[in-house]
């Protein structure tokens, strides 16, 4: 279920929060012609996650990091290398080489 929907300068995203739960579970690119509208946004958490893509895509550093839910989905090497993405500073980048050259064997 998407519960927010936001037109970013890199394509049309969709937020779905781990149940209903203060959690972003995915982040995904949507196809924009096939969008239906979604009710205002009510919930704090969820204006707050409107709030912090805006921001980032206005190169405006967010003050606060959004709580993410890394479920066990992944093998443990695939858990490994997304636990290290989140520690990519804000304006930096990594490439998969680089993250691949950090975590060996995979």
């Amino acid at each position: 279920m998407v519960n927010v929907v936001l037109v970013t300068p890199i394509g049309t995203l969709g937020v779905a929060r781990y149940y209903h739960k203060e959690y972003i579970d995915r982040v995904f690119f949507l196809d924009p012609t096939s969008l239906v509208p979604l009710p205002n946004i009510r919930e704090d958490f969820l204006k707050k996650i409107e709030e912090w893509f805006l921001g980032y895509f206005s190169n405006a550093r967010p003050d606060y990091s959004l709580p993410l839910f890394l479920n066990n989905k992944g093998t443990p090497y695939q858990r490994k290398v997304w636990r290290a993405l989140l520690h990519i500073p804000f304006g930096e980048t990594k490439t998969y080489g680089e993250l691949a050259k950090a975590f060996p064997g995979g």
